[in-house]
């Protein structure tokens, strides 16, 4: 954190992780994991290729298989917060039912559904109830790099 300071380095920007906890109801909530170091992106970079201001990212790090083979457990996915509004197709961190997941939001017959890319019988999709699915954020990038 004190390198940000340091002369020729304010082009660089800290994008925050962001961790899934349970509650003692079982509810799983989003908060900022101040235990892990920050991971710094090019200002320029954010801007040109994410399209994205630096204040609505957060990193992710994927739990589990369901996504796989495009998302694996242990990548990181930047998700974008101010783009909730689904499309078609596309990948979201959503919590559903109390549950925080990766899945696409998919169209089909009017009804949005969430689906995972793993085609295991195990992962079959489910429908979006308005109600009790609130989306996080658009997932913009992946780095397949393990922590």
């Amino acid at each position: 954190r004190e390198a940000v300071t340091s002369p020729g380095l304010e082009e660089f920007l800290s994008i925050p992780a962001i961790t899934v906890t349970k509650t003692k109801r079982n509810k799983s909530v989003l908060s900022e994991d101040n235990a892990r170091d920050p991971y710094f992106f090019r200002r320029s970079w954010l801007q040109e290729r994410l399209h994205a201001n630096a204040d609505d990212l957060k990193l992710v790090y994927v739990q589990g298989d369901s996504m796989e083979p495009n998302l694996i457990d242990g990548d990181i996915i930047i998700v974008n917060t101010a783009d909730p509004k689904p499309k078609d197709g596309d990948p979201y961190v959503i919590n559903y039912e109390g549950e925080v997941v990766v899945k696409r939001l998919t169209r089909d017959a009017g009804e949005w559904w969430l689906t995972s890319d793993n085609i295991a019988p195990r992962y079959h999709r489910r429908i979006v109830r308005t109600n009790e699915t609130k989306v996080v954020g658009k997932v913009v990038k992946r780095d397949t790099m393990k922590i």
